[in-house]
């Protein structure tokens, strides 16, 4: 057959060794090399035939020469048009599948532009359209948990329901999928049995029925028992397109087999029909609806990892093939975009009455891109819930989605045995199961009438967005009786419609009733608990049903229901709006009813969806010691404005950890958000929140393992960098990861496990950086092994370069409590890294003190690492005893106009007094130069604990101020370690970022406390978001932890900020950005390339390299400035 596409197959990963464990996402679109797909317009009478590449239509052959075309295929094997359809064609009757005509597949050479393509087809006037010939990748949930009992059947209550009935033979559920195992001793007796081709008329399939002959004349032989449509070309999937074959897959030759060599259909066959009542296995919804197996998906692998699909045309026939062949339910549990090519057979399908059920898809988004055909509004579009009747983590929503079965852990069918599964696929055969039992007891309802049934007998569900009408209940669903002559609609307001102007006091609501009253009512949420009476009426036909006063309700999302009743009973229908009224503004607070979900890190900023405003992206998570109420780990993620209102926001069902990091990790232009979680996850978000991909680290993540992406081999081709940690038997074991990102997909490219033996060993956040200045970047880390570790590639192997051991002359015992920053401190040669450590014995260690602070300068000479300088607090301060707790990371900024960085870090020093005054703990910041020699300044501050400080010109007056938080309060000191002002704020845990929200040239600070963000602005005021001014510069993002790979906590922008002033130091020498500075900086980025020294000038942000983010840079300040 032919193949015009691959729609995902939206289930989850069968417990089964041929399966892999990775999760895909549902994005990496491709299409096939040289394929288009054509459909002419209805009025061309031009037939094309057989392979011809000839079509008498003169614009169309010049182009298929112009283009040298191969081959002209149709789509669809159609009857032809005989004498009496000829005839009513005349009379203006249509044949029913006249809109699926008409359509070719034309075939090109592999290597040409199909978009051009695209374009110069669609222009002819005898082209109705012209569209690549799409691939999507597979989407997986994977699942690896074994359940032995179907908790599903109790939720939905369809034990009472099959007291009313268990289904009837005569209606048939199509499974469009990877086929079916039909020997399989839970689905054998469902199985169809295609009675055309039945030759003894036994309801069985014998080999006496296969003689090689269309008995029924539907165009396929012996299809006794369905069809497999696969037939790819598996040359172009693995030379083209980069897939894998699997040993046993089927991919050629269609046939009348459609044995499943995949799983998924099976399971999916099982969970709609399985043989019940008959002590084998599991009970299906439907016990004896019979099941059409249809082939038209495979197996394949794509860089390691399993996955399938379906390609466009093998599903379009499929779909045919059933609706042809009898089918009543039609249950994909698949998806892809949207084409012409799947709406024809969609309406060719609805028009026949054959009922259209098909899965949301599995992103956790509401964006409809892939959830195709779900999406169409004639097919069923289902979602999927848990045991606790919430939202499946994983399910798509939105309001066009329609209803919600049961899809996580499913136990079903697998070839040969039974297994769990997770997947909007699993709540697809579901409805369809329930669809057949409602059929069977009321087989002449109309679609209308079957769609009333499913909305009106949804149980309310745990959601905060819109999954349909609710989760099914089955024992409602066959106790509701069609109702003739009541009907409830709301006109308006539609479904997702926003107020936000604070001058609308009331909503005017319209709609139709037929029956003798109704009640309007409203209810918080998308799913209320409680309801509260707007108005109640009679018979008013079309018109305003009521009218809301909505002043004083708080903001957030409503359901508005009509109930309408008569003697006979009552329908209902709903929609849901937002309102919006409140002003947006800091401090953003959490916006969850459990206190357990708190901020525990700084937040990450830029400008993701490039809108030319900046973005926030916060994590607030809980853990399960946290709050008897949360048993598992969850962690929420928001986007947020500079107006600090919420863009969007995720729920993830695990507890994500540190800082988020932004980067474009795949080079594709498109900034992602990379996140961590507790069980070494790392999930990477898209800018509108959505689920990219996924990576199992397999081992554990501490709050600091932050990741990086950067090109640390010097190829132009992003990696990042990801640390983990094991425990094993009596000690931690550290990995690292080297990952690089492939058509949307993460690639394990390198890692190294790190083990010493002894003690925890796990890496903190890596610092990365080119040390030794050989295009490559090393990556630095302190494990708890107590050293300082480099690490680098070479021969195409991630390798430890170097290590500084942990003794120390004093000691003989050094604590590295954090990572190191990097940066060149003396502005000399080598490269400067600066860690802090603590000294002490081990007991001293385990008490939470020890017996001194110190501070180190290693350089890299040559292979080897060397101390250049250490520092010893305690000789800065000789009434201390010792230091208390950890260091913090060092801060590298220039506090001066000299060209050295200073060294700032912070610490607690322990004295002892008295008897009567005991023991005090003071914090203590620090500032030394870059030898280490000289301390220019220190501080005492009133605290018992400090966390973190970086630095940053807030004011932009030349300046530098450091950042400190402490325990109990926010700190901004000046260059020379004066106190400017102070911010209270209890507890703030870790990290601070900084950024222009308003783009005014000045810098607000970004903090948290517990549930809430704060935003102070330059003077130690909470911040209120005025809007973006004009004339600035577009600020740097502060893009992940401790701002920069680095490390080294200080946020340096370009001088001067405004345009106005624009002198520039670097080029530009007229204060306009203009062509001639272009060509500059094209020269600078050619002179680094070739490895000149000429390029730095055009380092914008101080990176050492001259690369993507410099010209980001340089575009957004071209034409500006004194032009």
């Amino acid at each position: 057959m032919l193949k015009i596409g691959i729609w995902i197959l939206l289930f989850a990963l069968l417990s089964m060794s041929v399966f892999g464990q990775t999760v895909l996402n549902q994005e990496g679109l491709e299409y096939a090399p040289g394929e288009l797909i054509v459909k002419l317009k209805k009025d061309v009478s031009n037939k094309i035939t057989g392979n011809a590449i000839s079509t008498g239509i003169r614009s169309f052959d010049e182009l298929n020469v112009k283009y040298d075309i191969k081959n002209i295929e149709s789509v669809y094997e159609l009857e032809p048009l005989n004498f009496g359809k000829r005839l009513a064609k005349v009379v203006g009757i249509k044949p029913e599948d006249h809109f699926l005509r008409k359509v070719y597949k034309l075939k090109f050479s592999e290597s040409i532009d199909v978009q051009k393509l695209v374009d110069e087809y669609s222009k002819l006037s005898k082209v109705e359209y012209a569209e690549p010939n799409y691939i999507n990748s597979l989407s997986f949930v994977p699942n690896d948990l074994k359940y032995s009992e179907q908790w599903a059947h109790q939720n939905t209550e369809i034990e009472k329901a099959w007291d009313i009935t268990t289904g009837s033979s005569n209606i048939i559920i199509a499974v469009i999928d990877s086929g079916v195992n039909y020997n399989h001793e839970d689905l054998e007796d469902n199985i169809w049995v295609n009675s055309g081709e039945d030759l003894n008329n036994n309801g069985a399939v014998d080999d006496s029925d296969f003689n090689d002959v269309d008995d029924d004349g539907n165009g396929y032989i012996d299809d006794i028992r369905g069809w497999d449509f696969v037939d790819i070309d598996k040359d172009k999937y693995v030379n083209e397109l980069f897939y894998s074959l699997l040993n046993n897959e089927d991919y050629e030759d269609t046939d009348n087999d459609p044995l499943d060599f995949h799983g998924h259909g099976t399971h999916v066959a099982g969970i709609a029909g399985a043989v019940s009542n008959n002590n084998l296995g599991v009970a299906g919804v439907c016990w004896n609806c019979k099941i059409m197996g249809i082939r038209s998906a495979f197996g394949i692998e794509k860089d390691g990892v399993m996955t399938g699909g379906l390609e466009d045309d093998d599903a379009v026939n499929s779909i045919k093939y059933a609706v042809d062949n009898g089918a009543t339910i039609i249950s994909m549990s698949f998806g892809g975009e949207d084409s012409n090519l799947k709406r024809d057979i969609i309406d060719y399908a609805n028009n026949k009455n054959v009922i259209l059920v098909a899965a949301a898809g599995n992103s956790n988004t509401n964006n409809i891109n892939n959830s195709y055909p779900a999406a169409y509004d004639d097919v069923i579009a289902v979602t999927a819930t848990d045991s606790n009747d919430k939202r499946a983590w994983f399910s798509n929503y939105g309001y066009w989605t329609d209803i919600a079965a049961p899809g996580v852990n499913i136990l079903s069918t697998v070839p040969d045995s039974y297994e769990p599964s997770d997947g909007t696929s699993m709540a697809t055969p579901y409805i369809s199961g329930v669809i057949g039992l409602v059929l069977s007891n009321y087989p002449n309802i109309d679609q209308e009438g079957l769609r009333w049934i499913l909305k009106n007998s949804a149980d309310s569900v745990e959601s905060k967005e819109h999954i349909g009408s609710g989760r099914i209940n089955v024992h409602k669903a066959l106790s509701l009786e069609p109702i003739s002559g009541i009907w409830a609609n709301i006109l308006s307001p539609i479904d997702g419609e926003i107020f936000d102007d604070p001058n609308v006091k009331n909503i005017e609501i319209k709609g139709t009733v037929e029956g003798e009253n109704y009640i309007l009512y409203y209810g918080p949420g998308v799913y209320p608990e409680e309801w509260h009476e707007i108005n109640r009426g009679d018979n008013i036909g079309d018109g305003v049903l009521g009218t809301w006063n909505i002043e004083g309700l708080p903001d957030g999302i409503y359901t508005i229901k009509l109930v309408v009743s008569n003697p006979g009973g009552e329908v209902m229908d709903s929609k849901r709006i937002e309102i919006d009224l409140i002003e947006a503004g800091w401090p953003f607070k959490v916006p969850t009813d459990d206190g357990a979900f708190l901020i525990r890190d700084a937040p990450a900023i830029a400008d993701i969806d490039d809108d030319g405003e900046l973005e926030i992206i916060v994590i607030a998570s809980a853990d399960w010691f946290i709050s008897d109420s949360h048993p598992f780990k969850e962690s929420f993620v928001y986007a947020l404005g500079p107006d600090g209102k919420i863009k969007w926001e995720k729920h993830y069902p695990t507890f994500l950890v540190g800082t988020p990091t932004i980067a474009d990790p795949d080079d594709d232009g498109e900034l992602e958000i990379l996140l961590i979680s507790k069980d070494a996850e790392l999930f990477s978000l898209d800018k509108g929140g959505d689920e990219e991909w996924r990576f199992d680290g397999g081992y554990f993540s501490s709050t600091e393992n932050t990741p990086v992406a950067i090109d640390i081999e010097g190829d132009g081709i992003n990696e990042i960098i990801f640390p983990v940690y094991q425990f094993k038997e009596e000690y931690y074991s550290g990995m690292l990861y080297i990952l690089n990102v492939v058509n949307s997909r993460p690639i394990e490219k390198h890692k190294r496990e790190i083990t010493a033996g002894i003690n925890a060993v796990f890496p903190s956040f890596v610092s990365v950086y080119d040390i030794d200045n050989d295009g490559t970047k090393e990556i630095i880390t302190t494990l708890n092994d107590n050293n300082v570790h480099g690490f680098g590639i070479n021969n195409n192997a991630l390798t430890k370069e170097w290590m500084v051991t942990n003794s120390d002359s004093k000691t003989n015992r050094k604590f590295y409590d954090k990572g190191v920053s990097i940066g060149n401190v003396d502005n000399s040669d080598p490269i400067d890294i600066i860690v802090g450590y603590s000294t002490g014995n081990f007991k001293s260690r385990i008490d939470g003190l020890a017996s001194g602070k110190m501070l180190e300068n290693i350089n890299l000479i040559g292979d080897d690492p060397k101390i250049i300088w250490e520092v010893d607090l305690m000789d800065f301060d000789s009434e201390a005893n010792n230091f208390a707790d950890s260091i913090s990371i060092p801060t590298l900024v220039n506090l001066d106009d000299d060209p050295e960085k200073e060294i700032v870090l912070g610490s607690q020093a322990k004295y002892e007094y008295s008897k009567e005054k005991g023991v005090q703990i003071i914090d203590k910041i620090y500032a030394f130069d870059g030898s280490g020699s000289d301390l220019l300044w220190s501080n005492d501050l009133d605290e018992v604990k400090t966390f973190e400080n970086v630095a940053a010109d807030i004011n932009r007056d030349g300046k530098t101020e450091i950042i400190v938080g402490a325990w109990s309060n926010l700190y901004v000191l000046d260059n020379k370690g004066s106190i400017k002002w102070k911010f209270p704020l209890d507890s703030i845990m870790q990290s601070i970022s900084i950024a222009d929200l308003n783009q005014d040239g000045h810098l607000e600070i970004l903090a948290y406390q517990n549930r809430e963000l704060y935003v102070l602005d330059k003077d130690g005021n909470q911040f209120v978001f005025g809007g973006i001014e004009e004339g600035y510069f577009n600020p740097l993002p502060w893009p992940m932890y401790h701002h920069d790979p680095q490390r080294t906590g200080a946020y340096e922008v370009l001088k001067p900020i405004l345009l106005g002033d624009f002198t520039g130091p670097k080029g530009f020498p007229n204060g306009c950005v203009e062509f001639d500075d272009f060509l500059m900086f094209a020269q600078g980025f050619s002179a680094f390339i070739e490895g000149k020294t000429y390029e730095m000038e055009f380092d914008f942000d101080n990176d050492r390299d001259i690369d993507v983010q410099d010209f980001f840079i340089f575009a957004e300040n071209f034409g500006k400035g004194q032009c």
